[in-house]
C-alpha cells in the first residue's frame, strides 16, 4: 500500500514531471512540504520545494507499478548501447588531459599549460592572461571540456561584452561543441514572461552567456545571481571588472558585479590580455576574485603570492614564438605626422585660452579645467566631434540644464564658429588619410585587402563613414561602421562584423568605436589598422591592435596612427 503522503525515497509526479523526495517537513498550520529533486526534463537535477497540500495532482508513484519492456534488438544492442552510454557518463577521476589534440582547433602546445593547471588545483581559479590574440577563450574552451568530462561545469555561466556575445558563443559550440543559452536583454524579458515571478531566470539554462553591461543595469537580475550557484564562471575582458580609485557609474557596477559572481561558482575563469593597469590596487582586485586570501596588502602584492593564479604569457616568450612564429607575421607600425592649418590653429589656440564665468566657487578652476579638456580630446578627435560637443553644451545653458552666464554662451558660440571653418580640406589629419590610402595604391578593389579605422568618438565615426566612401568612391556598402549606439544595435552590429570577415562580402572599410576594440577576430580579410585618434589609454592602444594581430593572422600586419601628430596631441 503505497502512502497519500510521499516519505525521503518516494518517487512522485507532480506538475507534469518527475521527482525524488529528499526530505519532508511540517510547516505552521499543518502543511506539508516535501523537498525534491528532479528526475527527468527540464527539471532533472534542480532541487525544488513544494507545499504537498497545495499540489493538486500530485501523486506518490507506485514502484510496483513500473512496466519492464524487454530488449528485442538484435543481440541485444540497446542494452549495451545504454550501458555503454552510462559508462561514458561516468566521470574520469584521473587529472591527465583528455581534450588535448580533440577539439576543433590547431593543437598548440603552449595552450596545453592553463589546462594542466588548472587541473592540477582542487578548485580551479586561475587569471590567464595571455597576449592579445594567442587564444585565451580557446584556452577556456579547453578548460571547460576538461571539467564537464569531469562533472565539475555542469552549470556554466559566461559573462563578457556586448560586443562579444555571439563570437563567443559561436567558438565555443563550433569548436567543443558546448552550447551556450543567450540571455540578452530581450531574452531575459521574455522569460519573465513565461516562467513564475518567484522562477529563478538563471535556474532555468543550466549553460549560458550574458552581457555583463545586462547583469548590471537590473536590480531583479543581480538579485536573482545572489540566489544562484554555478559550477563554472567565465569573466571575459576581466580588466572591465577590476575595482579602480577613481571608478565611478558603470565601472563600479561591474567591479561589485564580478565580485558578486566570484562568489557564487566554484570554479572561475578570468580572461583578459591586460590585466594590470599600472595601479597594484586595480590588480589585486582581480586575485581577490580568485582568492581572497592572497591579497593581506593590495599595495605589496608581490608575484611569488600567485604565481600558482595567474598565466601570463606574450608572443615574444621563448615557447610561444616556437609554436606560432612562422604562423604569424611581424607587426609594422607607422606613424604620420602632420602640420595643422591655419584654420585649425585658430581654434586649437582658441580652446587652450577658454575663459568661462560658470561660477565663483571653490570649484570654477576644476570645473572650467574639465570642460576644456573634454574640448581638447574632441577636437584631436575631429572638428565633428569638437562641434556636436559645444552644440550640447550651448543648448544646455540656453534651457538651464547646465551651468553657464550669457558670456559663456556667447565665448562658446564664437568657437563653434571657429570649429566650423574647418571643413574637410582644412582638416588636414584627414587629409593625410586619403593621402595615406593613395600611397598604399588601396583601391578597395581586392576583396582581402580591407581595413579598420578605431576612433573614440562616434560622431567622428559617423563622419569618417560619410566622407570616405564619397571621397574615395566607393559603392554603396563598401563602408560599415559599428559604435554600439544603443542596445537594439547589438544584432547589426555582430551582422556587420560576420561580413567584414567574409570574403563575397562588399564590405572594404570598417569604421569601429572602441566597443569593438576588445575580444573581436577582424583579421580574416584585413591586415592593417588604423588609429583615426589615438586611445588615451594604452591598454585599448594594445586591445586594439590586437583585433588584426591574432593567431591567424596570414600576412604582415600594419597599424598606423594617423592620430600621431605630436602638435595635435
Amino acid at each position: 500500500m503505497i502512502s497519500a503522503y510521499p516519505t525521503p525515497g518516494a518517487v512522485i509526479s507532480l506538475r507534469s514531471a518527475t521527482w525524488k523526495v529528499l526530505s519532508t517537513s511540517i510547516l505552521k498550520r499543518g502543511f506539508r512540504e516535501v523537498h525534491c529533486r528532479g528526475l527527468n526534463g527540464l527539471v532533472r537535477d534542480k532541487e525544488a520545494r513544494f507545499v504537498w497540500d497545495l499540489e493538486k495532482g500530485a501523486r506518490v508513484l507506485d514502484p510496483a507499478a513500473v512496466r519492464l519492456v524487454p530488449d528485442a534488438s538484435s543481440g541485444l544492442i540497446d542494452t549495451k548501447l545504454h550501458l555503454e552510454a552510462a559508462f561514458r557518463n561516468t566521470p574520469t577521476t584521473t587529472r591527465t588531459p583528455l581534450t588535448l589534440g580533440r577539439a576543433a582547433i590547431d593543437d598548440l602546445p603552449f595552450q596545453h599549460l592553463p589546462v594542466e593547471r588548472a587541473l592540477a588545483q582542487d578548485r580551479v581559479r586561475l587569471l590567464i592572461a595571455d597576449d592579445v590574440g594567442l587564444g585565451k577563450t580557446l584556452e577556456a574552451g579547453l578548460i571547460t571540456s576538461e571539467l564537464a568530462l569531469r562533472g565539475r561545469a555542469d552549470r556554466i555561466l559566461v559573462v563578457t561584452t556586448r560586443a562579444m556575445l555571439t563570437q563567443f558563443q559561436k567558438e565555443f559550440w563550433t569548436r567543443f561543441s558546448i552550447p551556450l543559452s543567450r540571455l540578452d536583454s530581450a531574452a531575459i524579458r521574455r522569460m519573465r514572461n513565461r516562467i513564475p515571478a518567484h522562477y529563478n531566470v538563471f535556474d532555468q539554462f543550466d549553460r549560458s552567456i550574458v552581457s555583463i553591461d545586462t547583469l548590471k543595469r537590473d536590480a531583479q537580475i543581480r538579485d536573482a545571481i545572489k540566489h544562484s550557484y554555478w559550477d563554472l564562471i567565465i569573466i571575459d575582458e576581466a580588466h572591465n571588472a577590476a575595482a579602480r580609485k577613481a571608478a565611478a557609474g558603470s565601472n563600479s557596477q561591474r567591479a561589485e558585479l564580478a565580485q558578486l559572481l566570484s562568489r557564487r561558482t566554484d570554479s572561475l575563469l578570468l580572461l583578459t590580455a591586460t590585466p594590470h593597469d599600472g595601479s597594484q590596487e586595480s590588480f589585486a582586485s582581480l586575485i581577490e576574485m580568485l582568492d581572497p586570501t592572497r591579497v593581506p596588502d593590495p599595495t605589496r602584492l608581490h608575484r611569488s603570492d600567485i604565481e600558482d593564479l595567474v598565466i601570463r604569457r606574450f608572443r615574444s616568450d621563448k615557447n610561444v614564438a616556437a609554436d606560432i612564429g612562422q604562423q604569424v607575421p611581424k607587426r609594422q607600425l607607422i606613424r604620420r605626422n602632420f602640420p595643422l592649418s591655419p584654420e585649425e590653429e585658430i581654434a586649437y589656440q582658441s580652446i587652450a585660452e577658454l575663459h568661462l564665468d560658470l561660477d565663483e566657487q571653490s570649484t570654477r578652476g576644476r570645473a572650467i579645467d574639465l570642460f576644456r579638456t573634454t574640448l581638447a580630446k574632441a577636437i584631436f578627435s575631429s572638428p565633428a566631434a569638437c562641434l556636436e560637443t559645444l552644440e550640447r553644451r550651448i543648448r544646455g545653458i540656453e534651457n538651464g540644464t547646465a551651468r553657464g552666464t550669457e558670456e559663456d554662451r556667447l565665448r562658446l558660440r564664437d568657437l563653434a564658429d571657429q570649429v566650423a571653418a574647418i571643413d574637410t580640406g582644412a582638416f588636414r589629419k584627414y587629409q593625410d588619410l586619403l593621402k595615406m590610402l593613395r600611397d598604399l595604391r588601396w583601391t578597395g578593389k581586392a576583396p582581402r585587402d580591407r581595413i579598420v579605422i578605431f576612433s573614440e568618438r562616434i560622431a567622428t565615426v559617423s563622419w569618417l563613414a560619410e566622407r570616405l566612401q564619397a571621397d574615395l568612391d566607393l559603392a554603396e556598402g563598401q563602408v560599415a561602421r559599428v559604435d554600439g549606439g544603443s542596445v537594439e544595435a547589438d544584432v547589426r552590429t555582430q551582422e556587420v562584423i560576420d561580413a567584414f570577415g567574409q570574403e563575397k562580402s562588399p564590405i572594404r572599410i570598417l569604421i569601429a568605436s572602441d566597443m569593438a576594440s576588445e575580444g573581436l577576430n577582424l583579421h580574416f580579410q584585413c591586415h592593417r589598422l588604423i588609429h583615426f585618434d589615438l586611445p588615451w589609454s594604452l591598454l585599448r592602444f594594445q586591445q586594439r591592435n590586437g583585433r588584426i594581430d591574432r593567431y591567424g593572422q596570414d600576412r604582415p600586419r600594419s597599424c598606423l596612427g594617423v592620430g600621431g601628430n605630436l602638435k595635435a596631441a
